[in-house]
């Protein structure tokens, strides 16, 4: 219940869900998204600034460059589009990151509200919305991410959904197509979508990871109440 009301509290204070209603509307499953292959995706922590929101906690807010790379011998679509990522995890060292020991990696929920309806695909890619990477060519984006720390020491263990201050290392989980719930209503078969455009490159559609990032938690900052995001 923790990592959920952390999560929930995250979106509010740094607008992750800002593009959605206030309206909340039901919950929805979706199946789990493949891995994208044909990307990698390098992130640079820009900024890193901090609010508390209890006694016990405090927000850290990421803004974060993230690189998107054209691995494969052939063209890639991309969408310029690019989402917060939905999911985040931090862990102690770059050894433990890479064993899946991860002292912070929530359960993420959508209750999204009322979603815009997504823009309507043609026979071919269109230079809106997205763009085609040629092999090892870049695309680059900027998201708001972060995490939770602990203010007491004692309160940061494994499973609380809070960071202890000191050294961590980042990863992020990228979606590359956001023309879906929880982002937008669409009625699009990315998989048929896919095939009408593969002609002209891979559509990429999945969820992409993001090479270990370094950060870390001072011991002193400032720590102002969080404030609730501007209504839209």
């Amino acid at each position: 219940m923790r990592i959920l009301i952390a999560f929930v509290l995250l979106t509010w204070s740094y607008g992750l869900c800002a593009q959605r209603q206030q309206e909340v509307g039901q919950e929805q499953k979706t199946d789990p998204l493949p891995q994208e292959r044909d990307l990698s995706v390098n992130a640079q922590i820009t900024t890193q600034k901090y609010c508390h929101m209890d006694d016990d906690s405090f927000a850290v807010r990421m803004e974060i460059k993230l690189r998107f790379t054209n691995v494969s011998d052939h063209p890639v679509i991309l969408a310029k589009r690019i989402e917060d990522p939905p999911i985040v995890r931090a862990a102690r060292s770059i050894e433990d990151a890479k064993k899946g020991n991860f002292e912070y990696d929530p359960n993420v929920d959508f209750f999204p509200g009322k979603l815009p309806p997504s823009p309507r695909f043609g026979e071919k890619p269109d230079k809106e919305h997205f763009i085609t990477l040629a092999p090892e060519q870049s695309y680059e984006a900027r998201v708001v991410s972060g995490v939770f720390g602990a203010i007491a020491a004692s309160k940061a263990r494994k499973g609380s959904g809070l960071l202890a201050q000191g050294k961590h290392v980042l990863q992020l989980g990228v979606g590359t197509w956001p023309y879906d719930w929880p982002y937008f209503e669409s009625s699009t078969d990315v998989r048929q979508l896919a095939e009408r455009w593969s002609s002209y490159g891979h559509l990429a559609n999945g969820i992409l990871y993001s090479d270990l990032v370094p950060f870390s938690i001072p011991d002193k900052f400032d720590n102002p109440l969080c404030e609730a995001p501007n209504q839209r």
